[in-house]
């Protein structure tokens, strides 16, 4: 199995681009080369910078920790005190901002940090430091595309829980 490296790729298996820098790539025994990542790690990278993000989110980014929170529209409306159909129309957007309410987006960006605190996938540091971070950013921001170090994706369980190959949204909630 040949493994290389390529400079930097845009990656849009979460629902949103994620430019990957550094990022592992394998040969599988088709011959075909994938983006050779472990998936939670992936997911977890991103949500992380979802908190820290400079500009509001999008639909799509919306849905993506939703769904990664494995929580209806209602649950995760009510952690915010907004309705299912509130929820619905921010999901609906794709890749446009939302438009939802500043203190709102904070409470839900301050709701995802506590998960990945309460999932041990950061630490109290960190997360303390994504809470203030996560009230920092504008209205209506440029849409960049979430930046991520490819080495920092792979772990012991690549190949196994791995993005290798992998089409569609990947949403999955592991704890590994």
């Amino acid at each position: 199995m040949t493994h290389t490296t390529i400079e930097e790729e845009t990656d849009y298996s979460l629902g949103f681009p994620v430019v990957i820098r550094n990022s592992p790539r394998r040969e599988t025994e088709e011959g075909r080369t994938v983006f050779d990542v472990s998936l939670s790690r992936y997911q977890h990278a991103a949500l992380v910078e979802l908190v820290r993000l400079s500009r509001p989110w999008t639909g799509s980014n919306v849905a993506f920790v939703r769904k990664w929170m494995r929580e209806s529209m209602d649950r995760f409306g009510g952690r915010a005190d907004v309705s299912n159909p509130a929820v619905c129309k921010w999901e609906q957007k794709g890749d446009a901002l939302t438009g939802m309410v500043k203190g709102t987006e904070y409470l839900l960006r301050v709701h995802v940090a506590h998960e990945l605190r309460k999932s041990d996938i950061i630490d109290a540091a960190t997360f303390r430091r994504l809470v203030v971070e996560a009230m920092d950013f504008e209205g209506d921001g440029e849409r960049k595309a979430i930046k991520l170090d490819g080495r920092d994706l792979v772990g012991a369980e690549s190949g196994v829980d791995s993005l290798a190959g992998h089409s569609g949204a990947a949403v999955s909630h592991s704890s590994d």
